[in-house]
């Protein structure tokens, strides 16, 4: 009762004579008060003087408060420390975010609020993550997730309840799930971006509306349905003009891929290829086969449906491994067509064919390694194509290597990795995707 009664007369004081008197009259008794209660809210009362005298003062206020034992205060920490914000007093603001990690070193809250007053810092999105899933903090820990998606351009290994999170950081998250690897996880980002494009809040609508457009834009295929969703997307589009000038263009684009098939790199290969896509019969040219005119072969039989291609492909590899052959664009698209299938030995042919590309000789072709490396099983392996394909800077090479240190991150961080272990690879994830 006394304490609280001297806490009363120092407050009076300030009240009275201003802060400077009044942080003069508390200070005694912060050290002094034996409730936790009290001793808590007395140091706040004594961080809210001291933000009116100087920086000094202030200073002492916050190491002051990162001393005092954990405990329930961060409501009023952070009610204070965004309200500073506002007002211009961001240094202070980010000081008692630091004393509030300090003095609550296992709380998730004090790092997301220290993570978001400095831009987002991902150290501290990382470890509110960690710590905010340890307590059970699923409010938190989603936010925290989703503020990384928006600063990787990466989705978490594991799922985001997205109907629990705003408008913002739902955009931020589906976003991020456009770059997953299937089909399946894009198509369900597009379905959540295209009901985002009649948000009523119109800067989310059009963000959404944007990275649909951007969706189709940068992928080198769409199926029907991913067509359909950013359709949908682009309909909601508010500048008639600008509406229809999207929708033609993405209707020519429909258009092309509806036509669109694997044509080889030289006249020659063209000619060659229609020979053996339009005629079952059609032999090989004059001369032994080349490796090829296999490959066209290959990606014939593979149209047709026969049931032989396996074999064809590992005689196909043997001939590879008798000449110093180059690999040429037929070889890669067999190799994607193979991995794709639903037969086990067929993969697996394709698989075997996937890596005698990576070593053999001469000039490589300049796409198709990067589509090749999202079909095979092998980690490894997809790798490797995902460095060649970042070699020849295919579209979207940077972004698929980036996103396997990223992924490599999420799956740290879900398996109690050290929090600088991680940020080491989410770094390189930054690195690489900045190329």
């Amino acid at each position: 009762m006394a304490g609280r009664f001297a806490v009363g007369a120092a407050k009076q004081v300030a009240k009275i004579l201003g802060a400077r008197a009044g942080l003069g009259a508390l200070r005694p008794l912060l050290d002094d008060l034996d409730d936790s209660g009290l001793r808590r809210q007395t140091h706040l009362d004594f961080l809210d003087l001291a933000i009116q005298v100087d920086d000094s003062s202030f200073d002492e206020a916050a190491r002051r408060w990162s001393a005092l034992p954990a405990g329930e205060a961060f409501a009023e920490v952070s009610a204070r420390a965004r309200a500073w914000k506002a007002r211009g007093k961001e240094r202070e603001a980010r000081e008692l975010a630091d004393a509030e990690c300090a003095r609550s070193p296992a709380d998730g809250r004090a790092f997301y609020l220290r993570a978001r007053l400095r831009g987002d810092v991902e150290e501290d999105l990382v470890r509110a993550a960690k710590l905010a899933k340890r307590a059970g903090q699923d409010d938190v820990e989603r936010m925290a997730l989703a503020r990384l998606c928006r600063g990787n351009g990466e989705r978490p290994a594991r799922p985001i309840d997205l109907s629990a999170l705003p408008p913002r950081a739902r955009l931020s998250v589906l976003t991020a799930q456009l770059r997953a690897k299937g089909r399946y996880g894009r198509v369900a980002a597009l379905d959540g971006l295209s009901a985002l494009a009649s948000s009523s809040d119109t800067e989310v609508a059009r963000a959404a509306i944007h990275v649909c457009a951007q969706h189709a834009d940068d992928e080198a295929r769409l199926t029907p349905i991913e067509i359909d969703r950013v359709r949908t997307a682009l309909a909601r589009w508010p500048d008639p003009s600008v509406r229809e000038i999207a929708l033609a263009r993405l209707a020519a684009r429909e258009g092309l891929d509806a036509g669109a098939v694997e044509d080889p790199e030289t006249a020659e290969q063209v000619r060659r290829a229609r020979l053996v896509l339009e005629s079952a019969t059609a032999g090989p040219p004059p001369g032994a086969p080349t490796v090829t005119w296999r490959a066209l072969d290959g990606i014939a039989a593979l149209r047709r449906g026969e049931t032989d291609v396996a074999e064809r492909i590992s005689a196909i590899c043997f001939a590879i491994d008798a000449s110093r052959v180059s690999p040429s664009a037929p070889l890669l698209t067999l190799a994607w067509m193979a991995c794709g299938a639903r037969d086990v030995g067929l993969k697996a042919a394709g698989e075997t064919l996937a890596g005698r590309l990576i070593a053999m000789p001469g000039a490589q072709p300049a796409t198709g390694w990067l589509r090749l490396s999202e079909r095979v099983a092998d980690l490894d392996l997809a790798k490797k194509l995902q460095e060649i394909a970042l070699a020849h800077r295919e579209v979207g090479a940077a972004e698929r290597v980036a996103e396997d240190w990223v992924r490599r991150a999420w799956d740290g961080l879900e398996d109690g990795v050290e929090d600088e272990v991680v940020m080491g690879w989410l770094r390189e994830g930054k690195r690489r995707a900045a190329g």
